[in-house]
């Protein structure tokens, strides 16, 4: 189990420009910021234990919560994880998961209340569909198998439904890069991804598909350069426990057809593993489904396999730069069109 925990830990590190677009703000104080969030008027930004609440006016600290620890207000930390907790904005409140809870609170960094989380929750990722949350789990199996679901929970975040299951781990061994289920709740739908695949599904609040999203797509052959990468980034974390990862670390042939993707606005925006000039592929559809464009938007990765903090809102991809001679971050956006 503690060997599991390891690979979910990196599992989160891998999912986490020529011009980095327009720089906005610097925002002294962050230490290693991921990830983070925008709605209409506010920056929010996750950093250990830690949410930032900036104005997007003239991006000022309105406020900041959370501390390390297992009580109301508090979360647990991981200091080898590339997050400890997320936060997800919606019109009338922010919901914060962390490991083995759910927290609700104001637009202002109010605390409202919290809600601790089933087992085989490892980071509790929630979202509001009707009257009900979708939400990851993982389930432990027989010969040391693994897999991600994603499920739609009640109002006290018991298991209603399965909708999706994706298999991570195979008799003790992974392949990179990982086939992860992704989801986003957006106007009473839920969109879900998983697979190697250029595919996403379009389900209604029951979690019945209503629509989905597929084309013929000619997926990039893994390199060696990725896996050096891949082994470098488990040596330098896992230190003693990387000879038990490298005789089980395997890849597959081709990357998965998606790499990440992002519903807001009425619009889901899919990027893939293709690069170009310090730029990154992204494919974008309506809510229904419907094509809209491909184009390539500049994009920050802080390692070959981990992104710089980014969101997107109103067709603007706002993302977190490190400037490295200043040690400190910046905030920097580039419009979507």
């Amino acid at each position: 189990m503690k060997r599991g925990i390891i690979f979910i830990t990196l599992l989160l590190m891998v999912f986490s420009m020529v011009s980095h677009g327009k720089k906005l703000a610097t925002l002294p104080g962050l230490f290693k910021p991921n990830p983070i969030a925008v709605d209409d008027q506010q920056l929010y930004i996750c950093d250990g234990v830690t949410v930032h609440i900036y104005s997007l006016k003239d991006f000022s600290l309105k406020a900041k919560f959370g501390k390390p620890g297992e009580g109301p207000q508090e979360f647990l930390h991981n200091p080898s994880a590339p997050q400890s907790i997320a936060v997800y904005p919606f019109p009338e409140y922010l919901i914060v998961g962390s490991v083995g809870k759910v927290s609700f609170y104001s637009k202002e960094g109010k605390y409202i209340r919290e809600k601790k989380t089933e087992g085989g929750q490892i980071f509790a990722n929630y979202q509001p569909i009707g009257n009900n949350f979708a939400g990851m789990g993982m389930t432990l199996g027989d010969n040391q198998s693994m897999a991600f679901t994603i499920n739609i929970y009640d109002a006290d975040f018991k298991k209603i439904k399965e909708i999706y299951r994706q298999n991570f781990m195979k008799g003790g061994s992974f392949s990179f890069p990982p086939v992860t289920p992704a989801f986003f709740s957006r106007e009473n739908k839920i969109i879900t991804s998983g697979g190697e695949e250029f595919a996403l599904n379009i389900l209604d609040a029951e979690g019945n598909k209503v629509n989905a999203i597929s084309r013929e797509y000619e997926r990039l052959k893994v390199g060696d350069d990725f896996k050096k990468g891949m082994h470098d980034l488990f040596k330098s974390m896992l230190k003693g426990q990387y000879e038990f990862v490298k005789d089980r670390l395997t890849f597959l042939e081709y990357f998965p057809a998606i790499q990440n993707f992002f519903a807001e606005d009425g619009r889901i925006y899919i990027q893939t593993y293709m690069k170009k000039d310090g730029t990154s592929e992204f494919f974008i559809y309506d809510l229904n489904g419907k094509f809209l464009k491909r184009l390539f938007i500049p994009f920050k990765y802080l390692t070959p396999v981990m992104p710089s903090p980014f969101a997107i809102k109103n067709d603007t991809l706002f993302q977190l730069i490190e400037n490295e001679n200043e040690e400190e971050w910046e905030l920097h956006a580039v419009e979507i069109k």
